[in-house]
């Protein structure tokens, strides 16, 4: 087998042509057809795929045809070198032509091989079918894409010239692209003539807050770095810190200077980096020309504000000071006093130390009082104090008490030290001449000492001593100084206090209930030793449509028929707590009295008592008149309820503290029928301060009778005006040591003035006392009080009804 296909292959079993060949003309013709038509056909193949590469110049794998193209023509060339050897037998030319043929065929196989896979992955017809539904899908998207961008377009560019706020769009370095109509009108002028970089014409400009402007715009932070980033659904960068805010001036094409509050945000693509800028503009020049004026109405509210505060400071200090001095004399009150010797009765059993106090009562102080009147009086208080003040030491305690009444404190003084100042200070006294107008008077002093140390028991028990000791310098003649000692204090107290502890009971005793004497002529209460007196008190304001107001005033008939003040039993009837049962004594009396006058002055169809009394005094009054004690008496009538006659009962510390004393008062309406509305009850400023709580309790419950409640001596007490409103009062009385000299004293006038106010502003009536001449009356109308009291209106009379 092997030695066949060697002999095969072996050249020598080749025969040329021209020697095998049958020189047949059928058999020739036969080859040379064959041969030339495909010749033929390898050249037409050839020109076909020539022309149809020419024509598809995207025809892929165009080196592929080019080659197929030269193995069809080496093949048709081949056949052609086949018939023209039958007559030139060339056989070399032949074999290379064959040799060519051969490399182009292996150089096309070899070629066509390696790129069978790339024709492979030519998609096939149902490939590009699909390829080009998908396509057809995409260009659909797309297409809606567009339309959607252009309807987002339309619907920015017409919120971007619709909107009311200006609205710029900023390139990457800062230039202005376009701005809205709203950014135009804002600035005076058109799109086309803005001037460029116009924002730098802030006449303030803003140098670090620009750069960062620009830098912002510019992309020229580091987001990386300085600004978080988020990834939001969509897949976007998030970038914070893309927006900046600031307020800069414009400067508009007509020189109006324009303020604006500037946001800049800048705009990232998907990747996140800076494509532009957006600037809006808002014209905030209305809201800085207000800042501007709220600011100088602020600094213009603080200077007031503080002017009114150092006014306010200069007013509380002087009335703080008013609160501890005595606004007569100017040296300390009562109230100072006190908290003064309280604080030394504590510190000397704190510290072991011994203090001192005088006490003081001028004599023959009531000869200048009544014969020269009460502005000599208090003058000569003011040159007293004066004197009393130089006697003593910086850090003693000088205060007058009321009246004629003042007291030393010696801060750690012996007894023998402060007898030689008691002595100095009498002997001053006794030395000094007071002159006024055409006389001159002397006074003198009586002045009790009282030393007291850590054995002392009480802050009473002091005063309560000191006061024996004065009592018994008056007692030995007066003008004299009585050191206390502890052994005759029950002397001291039988002369003073005890003397009239009898009297009271006896007078108390006489009048433990209302006798009526059973006569038909005359049904008032039987004769004894306390007697009521009353005071009217007169409307200043025409609008005030009530009835008489008066004020029941206490008294005392000794067993001579002296009329006795009330000043003069009453710190005894307080100091042994007979008050009570004085005030209980005052109502009773009082509403009987007012009942047996209803009953002879009513109608007989009214004497059932279901109508309104009318209880008149038989005395009316005017102001200012002179003979109000012979004015004619009043016509009998029915009121109506508005127009009930009011009277005004004093109630006493002790009183506010009993807790039978609301029981008592609905039994004594009940008996006597008298409406609640008639009576009206007073206590002094000093007791509703002593017990605030207490006070306001009773108010409530009087009021919820029907009886209206005043406050007396207001301003005496202290120099704020905060517990009025704890306090649900209906008048407020007017202390009358600042009214009697508002026609003299601005202070006074202004303090009257203040009082009147605030208690007009809590809805109170006020009312003026020691109203004592025409030009106190005149003043008192001027700052608007309702009612005024006191000599110019009407002396205190006797009370009797008709």
């Amino acid at each position: 087998m092997l030695q066949f296909l060697k002999n095969l292959i072996s050249p020598n079993w080749f025969i040329p042509h021209g020697r095998g060949y049958l020189w047949q003309p059928g058999l020739v013709s036969l080859h040379i057809v064959a041969d030339a038509l495909i010749a033929i056909a390898y050249y037409s193949i050839s020109l076909a795929l020539l022309y149809f590469i020419h024509q598809r110049q995207d025809l892929p794998f165009r080196r592929i045809f080019f080659l197929f193209g030269a193995f069809i023509v080496s093949c048709g060339t081949t056949h052609l070198m086949e018939i023209w050897t039958l007559w030139h037998p060339a056989y070399w030319l032949s074999g290379a032509v064959k040799v060519i043929t051969a490399i182009i065929s292996s150089y096309t196989a070899v070629e066509l091989i390696r790129l069978i896979p790339k024709a492979l992955a030519i998609p096939s017809q149902a490939q590009l079918e699909a390829t080009n539904q998908k396509l057809s899908q995409e260009v659909i998207e797309r297409q809606q894409a567009e339309a959607a961008l252009r309807h987002s377009e339309a619907r920015f560019r017409s919120i971007f010239e619709g909107a009311g706020m200006g609205i710029a769009i900023v390139d990457m370095e800062g230039h202005v692209v376009t701005t809205n109509p709203a950014l135009q009108r804002m600035l005076g002028c058109k799109e086309d003539n803005l001037p460029a970089g116009y924002i730098q014409e802030d006449t303030t400009p803003n140098e670090v807050g620009w750069d960062r402007y620009i830098n912002l715009l510019a992309g020229k932070y580091d987001y990386s770095q300085m600004a978080k980033r988020y990834l939001g659904k969509d897949g976007h960068l998030i970038w914070g810190r893309d927006c900046y805010q600031m307020e800069q001036r414009y400067l508009g094409k007509n020189g109006q200077l324009l303020w604006c509050n500037i946001t800049v945000s800048q705009v990232r693509d998907a990747e996140g980096k800076p494509q532009f800028g957006i600037r809006l503009v808002e014209d905030i020049t209305a809201r800085k020309k207000a800042e501007a004026a709220l600011k100088q109405y602020q600094e213009h509210l603080e200077k007031v504000v503080g002017e009114r505060t150092a006014e306010l400071t200069k007013v509380n200090e002087k009335l703080s000071w008013q609160a501890n001095h005595d606004p007569l004399t100017g040296i300390a009150n009562r109230h100072e006093f006190e908290q003064r010797l309280q604080e030394a009765v504590s510190n000397t059993r704190m510290q072991n130390q011994e203090h001192t106090l005088c006490y003081l009562d001028l004599d023959r102080f009531k000869i200048v009082n009544d014969t020269c009147g009460h502005v000599a009086g208090d003058e000569l208080l003011r040159q007293i104090s004066s004197l009393l003040q130089s006697r003593v030491r910086r850090t003693d305690v000088l205060a007058r008490l009321g009246g004629d009444e003042f007291a030393v404190l010696l801060y750690q003084c012996p007894t023998d030290e402060a007898l030689r100042v008691a002595q100095s200070l009498l002997e001053t006294i006794q030395e000094f001449r007071f002159a006024w107008q055409d006389k001159t008077f002397t006074v003198g002093v009586s002045i009790g000492v009282v030393t007291f140390d850590a054995n002392s028991s009480s802050l009473s028990g002091v005063v309560s001593a000191a006061d024996a000791a004065c009592y018994e310098a008056k007692n030995r003649g007066r003008n004299r100084v009585y050191v206390y000692q502890a052994d005759d204090q029950k002397l001291a107290q039988q002369h003073n206090e005890v003397q009239w502890l009898s009297r009271l009971n006896q007078a108390i005793a006489q009048s433990g209930s209302v006798k009526l004497l059973a006569t038909p002529e005359n049904t008032l209460p039987a004769k004894n030793q306390f007697c009521l007196y009353y005071q009217p008190i007169a409307p200043l304001n025409a609008e005030l449509t009530t009835g008489e107001h008066y004020e029941v005033l206490l008294r005392f008939v000794d067993d001579r028929g002296e009329l006795i003040p009330p000043m003069a039993f009453l710190p005894a009837a307080e100091r042994y707590n007979l008050m009570p049962a004085i005030d209980r004594w005052v109502i009773r009396t009082f509403l009987a009295m007012l009942h047996q006058s209803e009953i002879q002055n009513l109608e007989p169809q009214f004497q059932n008592f279901a109508s309104y009394p009318r209880g008149r005094i038989r005395n009316s009054f005017v102001p200012g008149a002179s003979n109000v004690a012979t004015s004619p008496p009043l016509t009998p009538y029915i009121l109506p309820p508005s127009s009930f006659p009011l009277y005004t009962i004093n109630l006493s510390g002790a009183t506010v503290n009993d807790d039978q004393f609301i029981e008592f008062l609905k039994e004594q309406f009940s008996v006597y029928k008298i409406p609640p509305q008639m009576i009206c009850f007073e206590i002094t400023e000093t007791v509703a301060i002593a017990n605030l709580s207490k006070v306001s309790g009773l108010i409530k419950e009087v009021k919820a009778l029907g009886c209206r409640f005043a406050l007396d001596d207001f301003g005496s007490g202290m120099s704020s005006f905060a517990y009025l409103k704890y306090l649900p009062l209906d008048y407020l009385k007017i202390d009358g040591s600042f009214v009697k000299d508002i026609a003299n004293d601005p202070i006074h006038l202004a303090l009257v003035e203040a009082i009147n106010r605030v208690g007009h502003v809590m809805g109170l009536k006020t009312i003026a006392e020691f109203v004592t001449n025409d030009s106190i009356l005149e003043k008192v109308k001027f700052l608007g009080i309702d009612y005024a009291q006191g000599y110019v209106i009407a002396k205190p009379q006797p009370l009797e009804f008709n």
